[in-house]
C-alpha cells in the first residue's frame, strides 16, 4: 500500500514518515477502503464498477426527481376535478331553486 508523510506547517520539512507496516491496524484498514471505494484497489474493473453504482446512483435521484414532478401535476388535477365538481353542484342547486320557485 502507501507510506503516509507528515510535513510541519511552518518549515515544510517531513516530521514523520510511516510505512503502512508501521501504521495502526485502524490506519490500515482506513487507506485500504479509501482505494477500495474509488475503485482504485481494484484497477480499471473496480473504477468501473464504481462508476457505474455512481451513474445508478445520479439515476436515482433524477428518477425520484420526476415521480415528485408527476405526482404534483397528478395532484393538481385532482384537487382542480374536485374543486370543479363542488362548484358545479352548487351551481346546479342553484339552478335548481330558481326552477322550482
Amino acid at each position: 500500500m502507501r507510506s503516509t508523510l507528515v510535513f510541519d506547517k511552518r518549515t515544510g520539512e517531513v516530521a514523520r514518515a510511516q510505512t503502512f507496516a508501521d501504521q495502526t491496524t485502524g490506519e490500515r484498514a482506513r487507506s485500504w477502503m479509501r482505494f477500495a471505494h474509488t475503485g482504485e484497489f481494484y484497477g480499471v474493473t473496480g473504477q468501473t464498477i464504481a462508476g457505474i453504482a455512481s451513474a445508478a446512483g445520479a439515476n436515482v435521484g433524477l428518477h425520484s426527481l420526476v415521480t415528485f414532478a408527476a405526482t404534483s401535476a397528478g395532484m393538481e388535477l385532482a384537487t382542480t376535478r374536485v374543486r370543479r365538481a363542488m362548484y358545479d353542484c352548487k351551481c346546479a342547486r342553484r339552478i335548481s331553486r330558481l326552477v322550482t320557485s
